[in-house]
């Protein structure tokens, strides 16, 4: 009763897990032959609906805060991450021959089992990019830090940081 709707989700997301673990632990006794028949693998019922995608938008409001309360080169990353939807680990492994200089769209290589894909931009999301992307070697990275370095894990605690300064 007392948990959130995120929460909740969350919880039978997780149980889910656990019953296909379980239906393939007792498909693979019953396949073996120390199971008489499948009737603890037909038992075994995932819970429906609970795969669905998170429903949370920032406002523009909202976007504005977190963006002020970014360093000048996470805020790069963030914006990148605001204007396309993309997980920062694709940002990071994003080279600037990804982005589709004649077009309106950016080249999102295959991550964490999600197919290759283009993302289409808005006029200011692409113009973003190319600013970013400026006269730079194709096979560079289109996004690091001030420092030049590569963006590593490190960008999750300074965004946790800029996320508690803008209060969301």
């Amino acid at each position: 009763r007392e948990l959130s709707q995120e929460a909740l989700r969350k919880r039978k997301k997780t149980l889910n897990a656990l019953i296909s673990i379980l239906r393939g632990a007792f498909l693979l006794a019953w396949e073996r032959g120390d199971l008489e028949g499948d009737k603890p693998i037909r038992c075994l019922r995932r819970l429906p609906n609970v795969d669905r995608p998170r429903v949370v938008f920032l406002s523009r409001q909202q976007c504005q805060r977190l963006l002020d309360a970014c360093s000048d080169d996470l805020r790069i990353l963030v914006q990148a991450a605001l204007y396309t939807g993309c997980r920062a680990n694709e940002l990071c492994k994003m080279r600037v021959e990804d982005l589709d200089q004649g077009g309106c769209a950016v080249f999102v290589s295959s991550l964490k089992g999600v197919r290759q894909r283009f993302v289409f931009l808005p006029p200011e999301g692409l113009e973003f990019f190319r600013c970013i992307a400026g006269n730079r070697p194709p096979s560079e990275n289109l996004f690091s830090r001030a420092s030049g370095r590569i963006w590593g894990a490190e960008y999750k605690s300074h965004f946790q940081k800029a996320r508690e300064l803008s209060g969301l």
